[in-house]
């Protein structure tokens, strides 16, 4: 749901539209990760993941103005941050109960768990949402079910049913059609401002475009006169 919520999201505030192209390509990986689904109707308990894909498309569409006027480290250092505050109540004090008892793997595990699926995924995640829009950057996230049902099958011997290779299969044409969307040409410079319009808002003559000479504003009452 994250990359629906995303779209959805970003067209209702007008800061990406939906083109037929991403809602087409987004329906799709929704109806594959149905399918991988079984098309089941979501659990009352599922309204938690819910709401994290709800936060997560927020955090997404609205944290690119961030990351663009600000830079991806400081960003992370604040998300980090506060988000190392606002739980440390919650797991902290596990963590020192706890945090004594663990073997060398183990502290090697958690340690994995921090700094590459979490910080490294979030920082790239960040960099990344800089150069992209947030519906492209959202709807990698539809890769996740398949590539863990891979994962699963090569480091867990987990089988892959062919209902889940189907619906890998749809995930990734979903996915395929927004990310092969052609771009707007770079460099493609906007079109000129009307004159008369510069001038009203500038209060200065133009200069005009067959000869380079200033263009006369006409006098209005209590103006002052060159």
């Amino acid at each position: 749901m994250i990359p629906v919520f995303t779209a959805a999201i970003a067209a209702l505030t007008g800061r990406e539209p939906l083109s037929r192209r991403a809602g087409a390509g987004t329906a799709v990986a929704l109806f594959g990760a149905a399918m991988l689904t079984g098309f089941a109707v979501p659990r009352l308990g599922d309204a938690f993941a819910l709401v994290h894909a709800l936060s997560t498309a927020i955090y997404v569409i609205y944290a690119k103005s961030a990351l663009q006027r600000l830079g991806t480290v400081t960003v992370m250092a604040w998300v980090f941050g506060w988000g190392s505050l606002m739980f440390a109540p919650i797991g902290g004090v596990a963590v020192v109960r706890e945090a004594p008892s663990w073997s060398l793997p183990a502290a090697l595990l958690v340690a994995f768990c921090v700094l590459v699926p979490t910080v490294m995924a979030y920082a790239v995640n960040a960099w990344v949402l800089r150069r992209a829009s947030p519906t492209l950057v959202a709807i990698y996230v539809f890769l996740r079910p398949p590539l863990a049902a891979l994962l699963a099958w090569i480091q867990l011997g987990e089988a892959v049913s062919a209902r889940t290779a189907a619906a890998g299969f749809v995930l990734l044409a979903g996915v395929t059609i927004v990310a092969t969307a052609p771009s707007p040409p770079a460099g493609a410079a906007a079109p000129p401002p009307d004159g008369d319009a510069l001038a009203r808002s500038t209060g200065l003559p133009l200069l005009a475009a067959n000869g380079g000479a200033p263009r006369r504003q006409p006098a209005r009452s209590g103006s002052i006169k060159a």
